[in-house]
């Protein structure tokens, strides 16, 4: 059996992802991991994604295949390349998406027992705002049902049935040859009304993830699910201790817990199998831990891929195509918090502030002025809502972005190195419950880290965008990012805050624990209240904001300087 992966760059380098690197630090992990599992490993792709995977990247495919170089569909019919390395299949394979992570291996036997496997069912019963019931509901206005193909005249509105595509595979190639030949003729016979579409890259969807579960229902194929169904639009998310057991593939799908990690992060300690969908790839915190991964467990890909994209030179790209330069994702990166902070605009400073105010006032808000007229320029936007409540959000939002803003001022490349250098030694250290009885490992809080308190929740980067959020006071730890020379968010709780106090002068997990249980649930037992404990800790140091002192850092750590927890957000 082999393992095949397909990359189209085509539509451009960056993938929607908040970096560049980050998509080719994902491609590097997710390639490395499944060598680690299997010895037969295929890259299906174009010569331009040859160039950077292989030659300059030197991942270790075992093969790899040009067969995308002149692919005649638009861009934004993204997953056609990945039905066609479906078609080109001679024998049992796993299709493999190089934004998942396998943290241990599918049993090949599995895979020869099915026709067809695929990650999860995904099931819109909203009839209303469901991301397929939207697709279909604009398909239809278009052209009527009953005058499509079968499998889409045979969708039942009220429950509109797909696969997840992260993992697709089998062992019966006459599936393959079916369900392929349908999706391109799909595609070529739709094409104009495709094109009408206010999405067409909804297509996409259509073909590679409703027609397979249309053909599910064929008796003559049999096939098996990874993972439980996710019934759109909302999530089921288990229990954090749920584990990819492979027993458990031949009887019963595993719970759908692959849509966000758990305290481990990205882990082999963590989700056996993770799949990054849709605005995962634009939060720094999850593509900080992509990073850190590769850099723990594969150091040398790590650089590679740093250095390619290094802020001093532009990448050097051989006969790069044209779309390349018009998409823009070839570019010098930001070389220190100084340099990036003085290239941002007060209005991609104050974003969320902008977009708040536009939401009260139902309009665009006027041009954003320079650093010294920020006050006045926020005073006026308040004064034109009447709500005092919305004024209070306003000036909320306000006040955090500026202490966000202020924070940065205070970073230098020099304290990230050292603090990157002591998480990175810092990883996978802690991992069992047990260790919380530890009295000799010291433990220290980011010192370059500072808790805003604020009213609302303004770390979803698009609730604000959606509706008038209720209020909820949180607690978000802001600290940097050396990558890309930005500011992390992460939310955290009451306790977090509090341990975080305890560990900043340096302290064991044992004399934490102690200390902490006050605060804790003490109708829970012992062994609840050490996994409780554990798993706080853990969060912590998976998202870098605690580390370790160990032997072989003999360095004395910095001092802190911007370490303190503000107060409530005074109004501006």
């Amino acid at each position: 059996m082999k393992i095949v992966q397909t990359l189209w760059s085509k539509p451009g380098l960056n993938a929607n992802w908040l970096d560049t690197r980050f998509h080719y630090l994902s491609w590097a992990l997710s390639c490395l991991q499944l060598r680690k599992y299997y010895d037969n490993v295929e890259l299906y792709t174009d010569e331009l994604g040859k160039y950077l995977l292989i030659d300059c990247f030197k991942l270790p495919y075992t093969k790899v295949h040009i067969t995308l170089e002149e692919v005649p569909y638009p861009t934004y019919l993204w997953a056609v390349p990945k039905i066609l390395t479906y078609s080109l299949q001679t024998g049992p394979f796993l299709h493999i998406d190089g934004d998942a992570f396998l943290f241990k291996k599918i049993p090949e036997d599995f895979v020869y027992a099915h026709d067809f496997i695929f990650q999860n069912e995904e099931i819109d019963s909203s009839q209303k705002d469901g991301f397929y019931f939207k697709m279909f509901t604009d398909l239809f206005t278009i052209k009527p049902q009953e005058a499509l193909p079968e499998w889409i005249r045979a969708i039942d509105m009220k429950e509109i049935r797909a696969f997840n595509a992260g993992i697709l595979g089998g062992s019966n190639m006459a599936f393959f040859k079916e369900y392929t030949a349908a999706a391109f003729a799909f595609l070529a016979e739709e094409k104009t009304t495709i094109e009408q579409f206010k999405q067409p890259q909804f297509a996409t969807h259509m073909s590679e993830q409703v027609l397979p579960a249309y053909m599910k229902k064929d008796p003559r194929f049999k096939s098996a699910v990874l993972f439980e169904p996710d019934h759109l639009p909302g999530f089921y998310i288990p229990a954090a201790e749920t584990i990819f057991d492979e027993a458990h593939f031949p009887q019963t799908p595993l719970s759908y817990d692959y849509t966000r990690l758990d305290e481990f992060g990205i882990s082999p300690y963590g989700r056996k199998y993770i799949h990054l969908t849709g605005t995962k790839k634009r939060s720094l915190l999850v593509c900080k831990q992509i990073a850190k991964r590769l850099l723990n467990d594969y150091p040398e890909y790590y650089q590679r891929i740093i250095d390619f994209f290094d802020h001093t030179k532009t990448p050097v790209i051989p006969h790069p195509p044209a779309y390349l330069s018009k998409r823009g994702d070839i570019k010098n990166n930001s070389s220190s918090f100084a340099e990036k902070r003085s290239q941002l605009k007060p209005e991609n400073i104050f974003r969320r502030t902008v977009k708040v105010c536009e939401f009260f006032n139902n309009e665009k808000a006027p041009a954003f002025p320079d650093a010294t007229s920020l006050q006045h320029w926020v005073q006026v936007q308040t004064a034109l809502v009447s709500e005092p409540t919305h004024q209070l959000k306003i000036k909320d939002i306000f006040t955090y972005e500026s202490l966000r803003y202020e924070f940065s001022a205070h970073l230098t490349n020099q304290q990230l190195e050292e603090i990157e250098e002591r998480c990175k030694y810092s990883n996978d250290l802690i991992h069992d419950p047990l260790q919380v009885s530890d009295d000799q490992l010291i433990l220290r809080t980011h010192p370059y880290s500072k808790v805003i308190h604020s009213r609302w929740n303004w770390w979803d980067g698009y609730i604000y965008l959606e509706r008038d959020i209720e209020e909820e006071a949180i607690n978000m730890l802001i600290y940097p990012d050396k990558t890309t020379y930005s500011i992390a968010e992460l939310r955290i709780s009451d306790n977090n805050v509090k341990l975080l106090q305890f560990f900043a002068d340096g302290n064991t997990m044992f004399k934490a624990f102690k200390a902490m249980l006050p605060f804790m649930n003490l109708h829970k037992n012992h062994e609840e209240l050490q996994l409780e404990f554990f798993k706080d800790v853990v969060y912590l140091m998976s998202n870098g904001v605690l580390f370790a002192d160990l032997p072989d850092l003999s360095r004395p750590i910095l001092q802190p300087i911007m370490a303190e927890v503000s107060g409530s957000p005074e109004p501006v």
